[in-house]
C-alpha cells in the first residue's frame, strides 16, 4: 500500500469516525425528545378508548380493558357538542381562506415579478417591511374595523385580514421571478 492510498484510507476512517460520532450524538439528544412527544399522544390515545371511570386510575392502563368506543359515540350523539357543526366550519374557514389566499397572492406575485408600473420595488418592500410588524400589534385595529364594516361572527372576519398574506405575495413572487419560466 502507498502512502496515498494509506492516508486516503485514514481520511476516509476518520470521517466514519466523526460521522458515527455526529449520528450518536442526534440520537442521544433526539431519542428523548421523542419520548416527550410520543407519550401524551400515545395517552390519549388510550384514553379515548378508556371507559370514563376508569380514566383516572393509576397507574395508567396503556392497553384500556375493556376498550371501548363509548366515549367517540357520546361526543357525537351530544347536542351540548355540535361537533359536526365545527367540523363543518373549520373544513368551510380553511379551504376557502385557502382558495382566497392562493388566488390573490398569485395575482400579486405575478405583478411584482413580471409587471412593470411605478412604485414597484417601493411597494413591494413596504410589504416585506409589514412582516416584521407582530401580529399581536394590528389585532385591536383589525376588531375595531371588522367591527365598523360588521363582519364580526361572520367567515369574512377570519377570511378578510388573512387574505392579503404578505408571505405568500413573496413566494409567489420569487416562484414566478424564476428565470425561465
Amino acid at each position: 500500500m502507498t502512502s496515498a492510498t494509506q492516508a486516503a484510507s485514514y481520511t476516509a476512517r476518520r470521517r466514519f469516525n466523526k460521522e458515527l460520532l455526529r449520528s450518536l450524538l442526534l440520537w442521544l439528544i433526539f431519542l428523548p425528545l421523542m419520548f416527550i412527544v410520543i407519550v401524551p399522544v400515545l395517552y390519549m390515545f388510550s384514553m379515548a378508548f378508556t371507559l370514563e371511570s376508569n380514566q383516572l386510575k393509576f397507574p395508567i392502563e396503556w392497553i384500556p380493558q375493556p376498550a371501548t368506543l363509548s366515549n367517540f359515540t357520546k361526543i357525537l350523539v351530544d347536542p351540548q357538542l355540535p361537533i359536526v357543526r365545527w367540523f363543518t366550519n373549520s373544513l368551510i374557514i380553511a379551504s376557502v381562506g385557502t382558495g382566497i389566499i392562493i388566488f390573490l397572492s398569485t395575482l400579486s406575485g405575478y405583478a411584482f415579478a413580471r409587471l412593470e408600473f411605478p412604485g414597484k420595488n417601493l411597494i413591494f418592500s413596504l410589504l416585506l417591511f409589514s412582516l416584521m410588524i407582530p401580529a399581536a400589534v394590528t389585532l385591536i385595529p383589525v376588531f375595531l374595523l371588522l367591527r365598523d364594516l360588521k363582519l364580526l361572527n361572520s367567515y369574512h372576519a377570519i377570511w378578510c385580514p388573512a387574505a392579503a398574506s404578505v408571505t405568500g405575495i413573496f413566494l409567489m413572487r420569487q416562484h414566478f421571478a424564476i428565470p425561465g419560466d
